[in-house]
């Protein structure tokens, strides 16, 4: 089943598109039209290359992640191997 263009759950899909949340779109599509996994995979991949085509200031705006959850575990990983080789040396 194709959606109505006016559909407003569109517009729902179009911001998880946006967003970087290429599943959350794919859920809402296969909600939205009652299609199969790869179906609803392939649907959303169609509909953000169109969209990238037409509107690419949209997506060159999006962040990217910076990678800050992997510099804290091994800002946090350093401090615990620093204050076990502390004590190993010291005695503490």
């Amino acid at each position: 089943m194709e959606p109505q263009p006016n559909d407003p759950r569109l517009q729902e899909i179009h911001a998880a598109i946006l967003a970087g949340q290429k599943i959350q779109a794919i859920k809402l599509w296969r909600e939205l039209t009652g299609a199969g996994l790869a179906e609803a995979k392939e649907s959303i991949e169609r509909i953000t290359e169109e969209a990238r085509a037409k509107n690419p200031k949209e997506f060159a705006q999006q962040p990217q992640p910076k990678g800050c959850l992997v510099a804290a575990v091994a800002m946090i990983f350093a401090g615990i191997s620093a204050g076990l080789l502390f004590a190993f040396f010291t005695g503490r």
